[in-house]
């Protein structure tokens, strides 16, 4: 773990990082009312239109 950090928590520690994963994209889904996948791939299909490097979508979009 690192100081310092929001969540407090040791990120290779893939059970409680995946736990903390799957909480995340409920709440998420709650709170909109679709799946954290929905809001990628809208935001995947704007920066395509606005012409947003590869590198930099994949780097914003990447997820675990």
């Amino acid at each position: 773990m690192s100081d310092g950090w929001i969540f407090a928590y040791d990120i290779n520690d893939t059970l409680i990082h995946k736990n903390v994963w799957d909480v995340y994209q409920k709440r998420i889904k709650n709170l909109l009312g679709k799946p954290f996948k929905t809001a990628r791939k809208t935001f995947e299909s704007y920066a395509l239109k606005l012409k947003i490097s590869q590198d930099i979508r994949y780097k914003l979009l990447r997820t675990r």
